[in-house]
C-alpha cells in the first residue's frame, strides 16, 4: 500500500504551473491526391514574410519635386503552411484562438487559455499593419534607374539567391524591378537574432508560438524619378521567415504581431487549482483507497 500511495502522491505534486501545449505539423502541398493532413489540427496558417514598398509622392511644399518613402507590410509566406493544434492532458487543458489578418491565413494574434486539471484529474483517476518607416530622400546627379510607379516586392522574391544564408552575417541583396533597374537599391539585412532557429517544431508536444524572425534591414541607393535623380535611404525591421523565434505562450492570455515584424505576449490573470484544493483532492483519495485496501485485507 506505500508504494501505491506514493505512485499517487506522485501524480499530485508532478509539476506545479500550467502551461499551454500546442503542436504544430507540417502541412504538405495539395497534389492532387486525398489529404488528410490537418486532421486533428485547430487551424492552419503562413508564417508572416514582409513586403517592401516603394511609394512615389510629391512634396507638398515644392510640387515639382517628387519623394520616394518606404515601407515595409506584412505578407504571406505561402512556401510552407503549418497546422497548430491545442493539447489536452491529465495535468491542463489548453483552448487556442487564432484572430487572422482579413481575407489571409496570416495570424493577426493568438489567444490562449490553459484550465488545470490538478485536481479534477486527482479526483478522477483516484476515482498581423502596415506601417510607414522613417525615410528620406534627396537629389542626385547620378542616378539612372526609372521608377515610373509604386512599387511592391516580396522579401521572398529578393532574397531567392540565397538558398542556405548565414545567420551570423549581413546579407546584401539588389532590389530590381526591370531589365534597367539592376543595382539602383541595396538592401542590407543585419545578422538574425542569437535566438533564432531555422525550423518549428513539428509533430511534438511545445509550449512555445513560432514567429518568422525579426531583422533589422537598410536600403540604400538613387533611382530616377520623372527625369530627376532620387537618392534613397531608410532603415526598418522585416519579417524573414527563413528564420523562426518564438515565445512561451502564456498560461491565458494572447500573443499579438507587431506592423512590421516582432510579436507582444499579453498576459491575463488565471484561475489555477490552489494548494488547499489540491491538498483537499489528494487527503480525500488516499483516504478513499486506503479504506479500498483496509476492506481487502480484512
Amino acid at each position: 500500500m506505500p508504494k501505491l500511495l506514493s505512485a499517487f502522491m506522485l501524480l499530485c505534486v508532478s509539476g506545479c504551473t500550467v502551461i499551454p501545449t500546442v503542436q504544430y505539423k507540417l502541412i504538405p502541398k495539395n497534389d492532387g491526391t486525398k489529404n488528410d493532413s490537418m486532421k486533428g489540427m485547430t487551424d492552419s496558417f503562413y508564417l508572416q514574410q514582409s513586403a517592401i514598398k516603394l511609394t512615389l509622392e510629391t512634396d507638398e511644399k515644392d510640387k515639382s519635386k517628387t519623394t520616394v518613402k518606404v515601407s515595409s507590410t506584412p505578407a504571406e509566406y505561402t512556401a510552407q503552411k503549418y497546422g497548430i493544434k491545442a493539447v489536452t492532458n491529465i495535468r491542463s487543458s489548453t483552448m487556442v484562438n487564432l484572430s487572422k489578418v482579413e481575407n489571409t491565413d496570416m495570424i493577426e494574434s493568438i489567444g490562449v487559455e490553459v484550465t488545470d486539471n490538478t485536481a479534477k484529474a486527482i479526483s478522477d483517476y483516484g476515482g498581423a499593419i502596415a506601417s510607414l518607416i522613417t525615410t528620406f530622400s534627396r537629389d542626385r546627379k547620378d542616378s539612372n534607374c526609372e521608377l515610373k510607379e509604386d512599387l511592391t516586392i516580396k522579401l521572398e522574391d529578393i532574397t531567392n539567391t540565397s538558398k542556405d544564408p548565414d545567420e551570423k552575417v549581413n546579407e546584401l541583396y539588389t532590389i530590381n524591378w526591370d531589365e534597367n533597374s539592376k543595382n539602383c537599391l541595396t538592401l542590407s539585412l543585419a545578422p538574425v537574432p542569437v535566438d533564432a532557429s531555422k525550423e518549428i517544431v513539428v509533430d511534438e508536444n511545445v509550449h512555445n508560438y513560432y514567429y518568422a524572425a525579426c531583422r533589422n534591414a537598410t536600403i540604400t541607393g538613387s533611382v530616377q524619378v520623372d527625369g530627376k535623380p532620387v537618392e534613397v535611404k531608410a532603415s526598418f525591421r522585416v519579417s524573414d521567415p527563413r528564420f523562426v523565434q518564438s515565445v512561451q505562450f502564456p498560461p491565458k492570455g494572447k500573443i499579438k504581431h507587431h506592423s512590421q515584424c516582432g510579436v507582444s505576449v499579453i498576459t491575463e490573470a488565471v484561475a489555477s487549482d490552489n494548494g488547499a484544493a489540491v491538498i483537499k483532492a489528494t487527503t480525500e483519495q488516499i483516504k478513499a483507497i486506503s479504506d479500498v485496501l483496509k476492506k481487502k485485507e480484512n
